[in-house]
């Protein structure tokens, strides 16, 4: 598996750290979601429970590939699908400014 989450996320994953801007972020358990508050625009955001896996990971600091692995093996996923999943949430917070990439 290892193998397959390297090639998956090849164009993805550089072995950057990924991390939220926590700086300008604070969020709040509502049940199964996160409701996320952004300090530099004002606005609010909802995140549903299995982006909130990732959430709690990308808040810590991590890999792409950190997030493939703990989707597939959490949720039982083909490795392509939980790469498209991470791919597809990680352009949403890099749209919204909320992502800190570093060299690893």
């Amino acid at each position: 598996m290892e193998s397959d989450v390297r090639a998956l996320t090849t164009t993805e994953d550089t072995g950057q750290i990924v991390q939220l801007c926590l700086d300008v972020l604070t969020w709040r358990d509502a049940g199964d979601e996160l409701v996320v508050f952004n300090a530099d625009d004002g606005t609010y955001l909802t995140v549903n429970a299995s982006a909130k896996e990732l959430w709690r990971r990308l808040a810590d600091g991590t890999t792409v590939a950190e997030l493939v692995r703990g989707l597939c093996a959490r949720h039982d996923l083909p490795v392509e699908r939980a790469s498209d999943d991470v791919a597809a949430f990680l352009s949403s917070l890099r749209r919204r400014r909320l992502l800190v990439e570093a060299a690893p």
